[in-house]
């Protein structure tokens, strides 16, 4: 899983000082399979679970309802996650914050065929596309997509949201449904190029 909010500067390239400064969060897999579902072979331990949709101070335990794992509200906002979500993503809904946010979900979707076919027999079924396990964390879906209900203003440009679906074991990677194919530029590929101007020819050596 991956968090990360940082200012992109391309190696060698100028900055034009009056260009709004650009941040790119990122999150990765943070779906019901992975959190909430307990029939998932990939779903994740309770330990790792309650160190994130827990607030550990409180002394709470994760509760199941037959194969699910289930959360306040009051449970969930004061999570470190949630905590964290707020504080980047939250606080851009509110009109905070200077530049863009750009919120980038990577989320693992699959549809039948033969890529899926073969992570299937190795991890189990998972993230199947339209599926309760592929969607956002249950409580955490304003935060994660919040340009669902976006206001006509975009926030005054101070959010972004991408939602990128992945398909293989690496994000990077393309897959168009058959076995992946490492010559064909993958969504978040594309993405990240035409966020940063690179066009595919530089790549970002720090954030």
């Amino acid at each position: 899983m991956r968090h990360t909010e940082g200012s992109w500067r391309p190696t060698g390239m100028a900055m034009d000082p009056t260009t709004p400064a650009q941040y790119i969060l990122i999150t990765q897999c943070l779906q019901n399979d992975f959190f909430l579902n307990l029939d998932c072979q990939l779903s994740l331990p309770d330990s790792a679970v309650s160190k994130l949709l827990l607030d550990s101070e409180s002394g709470a335990a994760l509760r199941t309802e037959g194969h699910r794992r289930v959360l306040s509200d009051a449970e969930l906002h004061r999570s470190p996650l949630a905590r964290f979500l707020d504080a980047t993503v939250g606080s851009r809904t509110r009109g905070h914050g200077d530049g863009v946010l750009h919120l980038i979900n990577i989320r693992d979707w699959h549809v039948p065929g033969e890529a899926y076919d073969l992570e299937r027999r190795q991890y189990g079924a998972h993230c199947e596309a339209g599926t309760w396990g592929a969607a956002y964390v249950d409580g955490l879906t304003d935060l994660l997509a919040p340009d669902r209900c976006a206001p006509a203003d975009g926030w005054g440009g101070r959010l972004r949201v991408h939602h990128v679906r992945s398909n293989t074991l690496f994000d990077f990677q393309h897959s168009s449904g058959g076995r992946p194919d490492l010559g064909e530029p993958a969504p978040l590929t594309t993405l990240l190029d035409g966020l940063l101007g690179t066009d595919g020819r530089r790549r970002p050596m720090s954030w």
